[in-house]
């Protein structure tokens, strides 16, 4: 995993990481010793960037990867797994996610921020239970208005 954080100018802020696994089972079930660790990604990556003007608007957006993901089957022949057409999903495709956000200082105590996700709409699965039979599915477009007080 490597990540980075820092300012490009005073006004700018950016950030991003990387992260890439390779999971193993070393432990576990004997049909599941040497296999990858279920919905674990290869390869996910985040980055986001920050710019403050200074009449107290700020400008923020990024990007979200995150790598397709897998259930694996044994090929252990004292244990097979069951034909395609009786499993569960398998396989999670990757995906790339892009968010924005607007925010406002309207005085010292006051602060409105909109948060903007998913831009694109993409249709993504979120998360699938171990067998892959029930999925939550990743967030919508969908916008979501904050107004911060400081007292």
């Amino acid at each position: 995993e490597l990540g980075v954080v820092g300012n490009l100018t005073e006004s700018w802020e950016i950030s991003a990481g990387v992260s890439t696994m390779d999971t193993e089972v070393k432990r576990g079930l004997a049909n599941q010793n040497g296999l990858p660790i279920t919905w674990s990604p290869d390869f996910t990556f985040t980055s986001w960037t920050t710019y403050r003007t200074p009449f107290g608007l700020s400008i923020g957006g990024g990007f979200r990867y995150v790598d397709s993901m897998i259930r694996p089957v044994s090929t252990n022949p004292n244990n097979p797994p069951p034909p395609p057409e009786q499993t569960n999903m398998r396989t999670i495709p990757d995906y790339w996610v892009v968010d924005a956000m607007l925010a406002y200082a309207v005085n010292e105590k006051v602060s409105l921020q909109l948060n903007a996700y998913n831009l694109t709409d993409e249709f993504y699965v979120a998360s699938l239970n171990n067998s892959g039979a029930r999925y939550s599915p990743g967030q919508p477009r969908s916008a979501l208005l904050t107004v911060n007080f400081q007292f």
